[in-house]
């Protein structure tokens, strides 16, 4: 360690910069010399070539061994593993869904915004690819990171900065011939977020720490293009031109990267390493620090964290006991996968040296080929019999050890057949498949976790990012009505009291296609019409949208009709409606107590409600048919009232109270009648009116209870 790391005086991460960049610096190299001695530099690229092995073996079988005697093969076992693993955790598209710090009416609605931020971001920025890319890092190398970061460089410019100071490559201001410190002319962008994904080798981190979580301070590694910025940077134009390029820093090997280059490197590169050193606010550090560097005497920025905490998310589903360093189930694999390796090639091996059957017998034996794949064998009279011998005959205990190796590595993994689309045993049942492919995502749950808990600091962080530094107004995909899109622009302001995001979490089953059959075949047991087509269409694309897409559209059309009555507006219910359904939902507009005390909104809904009742009775008298074909029930009818009872007797009514006049209209018609016959208004149809529904081939009355004359 350098001379400056003794000095306990003071904090080496908060002195000048002249001071602070070589000690930076030797802690950079002291990182990478701990990953190579320590061996997780040996891992990580293991890992590197078994996961890539197509890449290193050249997509071909390779001779190898003494003037190329033997067979190179391998079966990449362990790729095909991980990506059914990532499949299962990453199939289901995050739904972050926005939490506001306080429960009033505008923080609610800001929370409408802020998710559609979050969908705006996802579409845009590939949040679902990044997604994907940073949890394969994690499966592969035990950890890997995304950094979303807001760019200042980027955006429109919307102002000049003429009073910029010009400082040189250590942060020391420039002065001018008069002695003045000099300044220059910068444009303002408005500015916008950008996503950095890592693996562990470019995250430079205290190697002294025994844990993982809530470090201090970080250090990453990213690669940027040399004239960009001298353009972003023209003060230091010079000394960025003179930096070494990020291929030339790999001949001293210091600072290894994880593909490990063959031959001579390249001086023919655009590209120089920036290191991104930021510390948390912490006592120590209370505004915390940023400082971006080429090299121990040339900054970019020296600054104060212009974050909340370190922008760094960590994906690991598991960490190494006492070391700061995640750890992968899979790294239990490499060694089988080798072994799987070795035996394809001792077979391959085997069959190239002798996959023809040759031929014993005397000394006069000959094999001759005639051409066309025929042969001619001769031998002389009274000598012995050719026999064929076969040393292309493989060994039992051989195919059996690659077999038991394959079985280990699925173990390990927790990816059972059934995951992998091979039914297990002979088991051909749904649920049955369904319930091996859900423990197979069980297995997956820390990985799983590892997951929701990055998407949801990633959406949290990047809508900080917005609340902190977006200066123009931010340009929002909102999903209205029937999940149309429309586009707005709001100030920051707008979500400002949104305090992040949580993560939906569907069921298991359903990112399967076993699951997807289960749940088809459930709903149809309960009534849910299900055609052919549609339970055809699941088993062979594996979405249950064919047959949710008509309840859903029922669904989205229940709220679109809540808001309308929130709105004041009138909203008129039709015949083909799913009336039990609607009258449930309805309802949920009055559970609210502040709803109940807009008197026209209670108003408008109780005569919406009203209107669905009379048009249920109207379709189970009438039609029958559209009940049965949408799988809705008849419309329960009022039970006959029972005859008076004798005078001064008790009598229906509020007991010691006479019972009232009769109504609008006169007494009912017929008392012992329902309710739908005694009465008559506007949409009712009376049952003394309806005519039955009767079989349009043999003319005889429907046998619907609601259909009797």
């Amino acid at each position: 360690m350098s001379k400056l790391s003794r000095d306990r005086r003071t904090y080496w991460a908060t002195r000048p910069l002249r001071e602070f960049l070589p000690e930076l610096f030797e802690r950079i190299d002291g990182y990478y010399r701990f990953v190579e001695d320590s061996g997780l530099l040996a891992l990580w690229r293991a890992a590197h070539s078994a996961f890539y092995s197509g890449y290193y073996m050249g997509g071909r079988i390779n001779q190898v061994g003494p003037n190329g005697k033997y067979s190179q093969m391998e079966a990449n076992e362990i790729r095909n593993l991980a990506t059914h693993l990532l499949n299962m955790i990453t199939s289901q598209k995050s739904e972050p869904e926005a939490q506001a710090k306080t429960m009033d009416f505008a923080a609610q609605q800001q929370t409408v915004i802020a998710d559609g931020l979050a969908e705006t971001l996802s579409e845009d920025k590939g949040l679902e690819r990044i997604r994907q890319d940073v949890a394969e890092k994690g499966l592969y190398y035990g950890e890997g990171w995304v950094v979303p970061i807001w760019n200042k460089e980027l955006g429109e410019v919307y102002a000049m900065d003429s009073a910029a100071p010009r400082v040189n490559g250590l942060g020391e201001p420039i002065f001018d011939g008069d002695g003045q410190p000099a300044t220059q002319e910068r444009p303002l962008h408005t500015g916008d977020i950008e996503y950095d994904v890592m693996h562990p080798l470019d995250v430079v981190r205290d190697t002294t720490r025994t844990t993982a979580s809530a470090p201090r301070w970080l250090c990453g590694r990213r690669y940027a293009n040399r004239y960009e910025l001298m353009d972003t940077y023209p003060h230091l134009a010079d000394e960025i031109a003179g930096v070494d390029s990020a291929t030339e820093q790999l001949r001293g090997g210091r600072r290894p990267r994880l593909f490990q280059e063959y031959g001579a490197v390249s001086d023919d590169c655009d590209e120089v390493v920036v290191w991104d050193f930021m510390h948390a606010r912490r006592p120590g550090v209370p505004s915390g620090r940023i400082v971006s560097a080429l090299g121990p005497e040339l900054a970019l920025e020296n600054d104060d964290l212009p974050y909340r905490d370190l922008p760094h998310l960590r994906w690991s589903a598991g960490d190494i006991d006492s070391l700061p360093f995640g750890y992968s189930l899979f790294f239990d694999l490499l060694a089988l996968q080798q072994g799987v390796n070795a035996g394809l090639s001792a077979i391959t091996s085997r069959l190239a040296a002798f996959g023809l059957p040759t031929v014993s017998g005397g000394s006069s034996t000959a094999l001759t080929q005639l051409g066309n794949g025929m042969s001619c064998l001769t031998y002389n009279e009274g000598e012995p019999e050719p026999k064929l011998i076969d040393f292309a005959n493989l060994p039992p205990g051989l195919t059996q050890f690659l077999q038991m190796l394959r079985d280990l590595m699925a173990t390990h993994s927790g990816i059972n057949n059934a995951a992998r689309g091979v039914a297990e045993g002979g088991v051909t049942a749904a649920s049955a498949l369904a319930l091996l492919e859900s423990r197979a995502i069980q297995f997956a749950a820390l990985s799983q976790r590892a997951d929701i808990e990055t998407m949801k600091a990633l959406y949290t962080t990047s809508l900080r990012h917005f609340q902190d530094h977006a200066v123009a107004e931010v340009i929002v995909k909102m999903t209205g009505k029937s999940n149309r899109t429309r586009v707005e622009k709001y100030k920051a302001d707008a979500f400002a009291k949104v305090d992040g995001y949580t993560m939906k979490i569907g069921n298991a089953l359903q990112s399967t296609t076993a699951g997807r059959l289960q749940l088809a075949a459930g709903m149809k047991q309960e009534g849910v019409p299900i055609t052919p087509e549609q339970y055809i269409q699941v088993a062979t694309t594996g979405r249950i949208e064919p047959v949710t897409r008509g309840p859903r559209a029922e669904t989205e059309q229940i709220e679109a009709e809540n808001e309308a009555l929130t709105n004041g507006e009138e909203v008129t219910a039709l015949l083909t409606d799913n009336h039990p359904l609607h009258i449930q939902e309805h309802c949920v507009v009055l559970s609210d107590p502040e709803s109940r005390k807009d008197a026209g909104l209670v108003a408008r809904t109780l005569a919406h409600n009203q209107m669905h009742q009379e048009q249920w009775i109207r379709a189970t008298v009438t039609m029958p048919a559209l009940l049965a074909a949408k799988g809705i029930p008849p419309a329960p009818m009022p039970q006959p009232m029972g005859p008076p009872g004798p005078p001064g007797g008790p009598q229906i009514g509020v007991p010691g109270e006479p019972p009232g006049p009769p109504g609008p209209g006169g007494p009912p018609k017929n008392p012992g009648a329902p309710l739908a016959e005694q009465q008559g208004g506007p949409g009712q149809i009376p049952i003394e009116r309806a005519q039955p529904a009767r079989n349009p081939l043999t003319g005889q009355p429907n046998p619907h209870p609601g259909a009797s004359a």
